[in-house]
C-alpha cells in the first residue's frame, strides 16, 4: 500500500511539472479577416497608477505601443518597423487594450503584451482569401501533437516507474 502511495505521489508531482512547464505564458489565439479591426484584450477593466503596459511585437520583439501611468503617458510607436502599422494602431487609455484597425496579412504573428510582471502572448492570424482552410488545418495539427507530446511524456514516466521501481523504494 505504501508503494502504490507513493507511486501515486511522484506521479501527481510530475503531472503537476509538465502542466507548469506548459503553462507559464498564456497564448491567446486571434483570428481576423484581412481589412477589418481587431483588438486584442487585456482583460483589464481600469488601470491603476503603477501600471506600465507595453505591447511588442514578434519581429525583434519591438516595442509598438506604451501605456506609462504613474508618468501619465501614453505612446503609439506606429512608424516602427518601416512604417508597418502607421496610422493603424489604437490604445485604450482605460483597458490598455490594443486595436489594429484596417489588417494586413503582414500584421500576423505574435504580439506580447507586458503589464507590470506578467505577460500574454498573443497570437494573431489575419486571413486573406486563400489562407482560410490552410490555417484550419495548421491549429488542428498543431492541436493534435500537443495533446501527443503529453501522452508521449506520460507514457515514458509510466515506463520509468515501471522499469526501474526500485529508485521508489530507495526513496
Amino acid at each position: 500500500m505504501k508503494k502504490m502511495s507513493l507511486k501515486l505521489v511522484l506521479f501527481c508531482l510530475c503531472f503537476w511539472c509538465l502542466v507548469g512547464v506548459f503553462g507559464d505564458d498564456e497564448v491567446r489565439s486571434v483570428s481576423v479577416l484581412k481589412g477589418d479591426s481587431v483588438t486584442l484584450n487585456t482583460s483589464l477593466t481600469e488601470l491603476i497608477d503603477a501600471d506600465l503596459i507595453q505591447w511588442r511585437f514578434w519581429i525583434e520583439i519591438t516595442l509598438i505601443a506604451e501605456i506609462n501611468k504613474r508618468a501619465d503617458r501614453i505612446t503609439v510607436y506606429d512608424d516602427v518597423l518601416d512604417g508597418r502599422f502607421r496610422d493603424r494602431l489604437k490604445l485604450d487609455n482605460q483597458t490598455g487594450s490594443l486595436t489594429i484597425t484596417n489588417t494586413t496579412t503582414e500584421d500576423t504573428g505574435r504580439y506580447l503584451l507586458l503589464i507590470n510582471h506578467m505577460s500574454i502572448i498573443f497570437s494573431l492570424i489575419v486571413f486573406g482569401e486563400l489562407n482560410i482552410c490552410l490555417i484550419f488545418v495548421t491549429n488542428t495539427i498543431s492541436t493534435f501533437f500537443s495533446h501527443l507530446l503529453f501522452l508521449l511524456l506520460f507514457y515514458l514516466f509510466y515506463c520509468f516507474m515501471t522499469i526501474y521501481p526500485h529508485i521508489i523504494h530507495s526513496v
